[in-house]
């Protein structure tokens, strides 16, 4: 199901369910604007379960009223270079929520040639966040994890927000990198971030924690390897290049490499944010980010830290050529010198 966009409404909508038409700004209001034309439908709205939140709490709206905006945020990049710490850098803003890997964007990517079901998704979300409805996360001592390492199973919670402006964010590092073109016309509205780190730390992460990076086995991946359905003809051949390297660490830099590669490839539709710059400069990040949207106040110091130690030492003589050999230039042309 395909979210409307705000920009360029339809011009006749046919009777839906009552969730549907709560999940989209542009409904939502026109419901408004006819109960306030008409009391007498009004009071039939609020006394219809399903119907009754379009109402709930809401002022007055005259037919001149913009829609309100839906500022999203989409945030990918290469695994292990620091979205899940970006997606605890945002949602510390009081009017900000950032899902990290929902498992409800995967059918969609798996399924459409154009994921518009994502873009519906979001639209779910922030109707249930609005209606104080608990959403799933994944959380660490009830904050949006930093790191999904030791932490990469969702539960339920309330976020609050301060208005229906809020910022919706939606981090998938495979997931969402696989698909930027398809995302691009699904949400047009919706600004994309890639996060990117010097691939000897990144390497050396996927040695030491997923079992998925660590094999670099791009046969059997669903999202992003070679059994998605959408993979391009050229990405399709480059893929099959990365799988027939037999060395796991020449695999696994070739594997980066073409990760790189889509990124560069997408241009200036993506915001690119570098590990070192996101803890070093947080709040300085986060203001490009959000720039012209409203993020609120942050609900917690938002404040340089320390770039996390480097897992240097799994790297064997092998990775080091490897990197070397396979990343350095694309490396370089993401603003990232390999020391």
């Amino acid at each position: 199901m395909k979210a409307i966009d705000v920009s360029r409404p339809p011009m006749f909508v046919h009777y839906h369910s009552p969730c549907v038409l709560r999940r989209e700004p542009a409904l939502t209001q026109l419901v408004r604007q006819l109960c306030d034309e008409d009391p007498c439908l009004a009071d039939r709205v609020r006394a219809d379960a399903g119907f009754a939140p379009l109402l709930a709490s809401c002022r007055p709206v005259s037919m001149s009223c913009k829609v309100p905006a839906s500022p999203e945020i989409i945030i990918t990049g290469i695994p292990r270079s620091g979205t899940s710490y970006l997606c605890n850098i945002l949602h510390r803003f009081e009017n900000c929520v950032v899902l990290n890997e929902p498992e409800e964007i995967s059918r969609p990517l798996r399924k459409e040639p154009i994921p518009f079901g994502v873009g519906a998704f979001c639209r779910d979300v922030r109707r249930d966040v609005l209606e104080g409805r608990p959403i799933r996360n994944k959380l660490r001592d009830g904050k949006v994890t930093d790191e999904t390492v030791g932490a990469n199973e969702q539960a339920e919670y309330s976020p609050s927000v301060t208005g229906p402006d809020f910022i919706l964010g939606l981090k998938s590092p495979l997931a969402f990198v696989s698909r930027l073109d398809a995302l691009r016309r699904s949400m047009p509205n919706s600004r994309i971030v890639a996060c990117v780190r010097n691939p000897l730390d990144t390497l050396a992460s996927w040695k030491t924690t997923f079992s998925h990076l660590l094999s670099a086995d791009v046969t059997n991946m669903t999202h992003g390897g070679l059994r998605d359905p959408f993979l391009s003809h050229q990405h399709q051949l480059m893929l099959k290049e990365v799988a027939a390297v037999k060395h796991p660490a020449w695999r696994r830099a070739a594997w980066w490499r073409y990760l790189a590669e889509l990124i560069l490839d997408a241009g200036p539709n993506v915001i690119i944010v570098r590990y070192p710059d996101s803890v070093t400069d947080p709040a300085g990040i986060a203001r490009r980010l959000f720039d012209g949207y409203n993020p609120g106040a942050t609900r917690e110091p938002v404040v340089p830290s320390t770039v996390r130690a480097a897992k240097r030492s799994a790297l064997d003589e092998d990775d080091l050529q490897a990197i070397h050999a396979l990343c350095s230039e694309p490396a370089a042309a993401l603003g990232i010198d390999i020391m």
